[in-house]
């Protein structure tokens, strides 16, 4: 049995017109071939070779190729594993997270688009898909808690126009206001005894998140990342799509923005 590692360069190493053939890679090869070929046209790569040579029609070529092949398929299949592996990261870079209810990235997320830039400049034949999306499940209860600051701050302000910053003492004093007239259904005597915790809950019920705010949110994300990756990144633009939200769109259990590699 033979094994064993080899180094490989192809240069300039394009696919001619298509043929039919029951051999075929069944795999988007020129996305692959393009991940795979740097800004001077290179495919440089070690691969790993295996084979028996006493199998008929045994050839080091063969095992070559095959493991060529192998590699190809590869990028073609899990493309930001490969970049991965090409431009040092282990993270799942076909998801970029966000704090949840906003569109501010973190310094993973910002690692991760630093590595997807650099890739993007060193294999000018691929291109990215923004995929936008929000997470009902963590990013509303966030929105609602932003809603109820904001409701409150505007009803101070409307008392004291000199009013800028909401603090915690001011934030809890309204609250206890607003619960004791929104709850007025409740008797006094139970309304007086509820915890602050318990009227914070029964104000944040009493908001609603629709679908429309979290598609905008899930546009702002998508456009947060395009900014960092053309701005920042020096990606050229015209190689970065969008694929905005709408009321129809799959949501996120996360929240984050999706990526896809395309030629």
């Amino acid at each position: 049995e033979l094994s064993g590692k080899v180094k490989i360069n192809l240069d300039r190493f394009y696919l001619g017109e298509e043929v039919a053939s029951d051999e075929a890679l069944n795999v988007p090869v020129q996305l692959g071939l393009a991940l795979l070929r740097d800004r001077d046209e290179q495919i440089d790569a070690t691969v790993g070779v295996k084979g028996r040579i006493d199998e008929p029609g045994f050839t080091v070529a063969g095992l070559v190729w095959k493991a060529i092949s192998n590699l190809i398929v590869k990028a073609a299949t899990a493309p930001f594993e490969i970049i991965g592996s090409l431009f040092g990261s282990e993270e799942d870079l076909s998801r970029v997270g966000f704090d949840p209810g906003t569109d501010r990235l973190g310094a993973a997320s910002l690692a991760r688009l630093d590595t997807l830039a650099r890739a993007m400049r060193d294999r000018p034949g691929i291109s990215l898909t923004v995929v936008a999306q929000a997470s009902p499940e963590a990013d509303v209860p966030v929105l609602k808690r932003e809603a109820l600051r904001a409701w409150i701050l505007d009803a101070v302000r409307k008392r004291d126009p000199r009013v800028v910053t909401l603090t915690d003492d001011l934030y809890r004093a309204q609250l206890n206001d607003a619960y004791m007239i929104q709850a007025a259904g409740t008797p006094v005597e139970e309304r007086a005894a509820t915890p602050f915790e318990a009227r914070e809950r029964f104000m944040l019920d009493r908001i609603e998140v629709g679908t429309e705010q979290l598609v905008d949110l899930a546009n702002t994300r998508a456009k947060r990342v395009v900014d960092v990756l053309v701005n920042d990144g020096r990606v050229p633009a015209d190689r970065i799509k969008v694929e905005e939200a709408t009321a129809r769109s799959r949501t996120s259990e996360e929240p984050e923005t999706h990526l896809e590699v395309g030629k």
